[in-house]
């Protein structure tokens, strides 16, 4: 269990470095790509699926934080690299965007939670499965 658990660290840092590249760059698909402005990728719902990826990568980790504190984490995280986009040249800050960010995160953290307790049967999603009773 800890092989997975380490795995899905690795993969959540990995993401969260793409996601705020992406975020913070002035052209993300010439960064990563090389490819420019001449391929525009679709807006609308493209920060609600990042971010809701982002919150399931979290609570999959299983990160030694109470729900509550890695949603005020993330909320930050996702407030703070939406507003720096206004400091970026060839980038605007939205306010659906910071919609998108906050529904994302609050969606990904709710359906992480609901699978764990409905289709696992865990009732704390730092221990994992409940302990078996003699």
């Amino acid at each position: 269990m800890q092989v997975v658990i380490w795995s899905t660290r690795i993969i959540l840092v990995l993401y969260a470095t793409v996601l705020t590249i992406s975020l913070l760059v002035t052209d993300p698909m010439a960064w990563f790509w090389g490819v420019g402005a001449e391929i525009t990728p679709p807006d609308r719902g493209v920060h609600f699926s990042a971010f809701l990826i982002l919150a399931v990568l979290c609570m999959a980790s299983r990160l030694p934080w109470r729900a509550s504190k890695l949603a005020v984490l993330l909320a930050a995280y996702a407030l703070a690299t939406e507003s720096l986009q206004g400091l970026i040249e060839g980038r605007s800050v939205e306010l659906v965007d910071y919609g998108e960010n906050l529904l994302g995160l609050g969606v990904g953290m709710g359906l992480w939670t609901l699978g764990r307790r409905v289709v696992l049967g865990w009732d704390d999603e730092r221990t994992g499965p409940p302990e078996k009773s003699s």
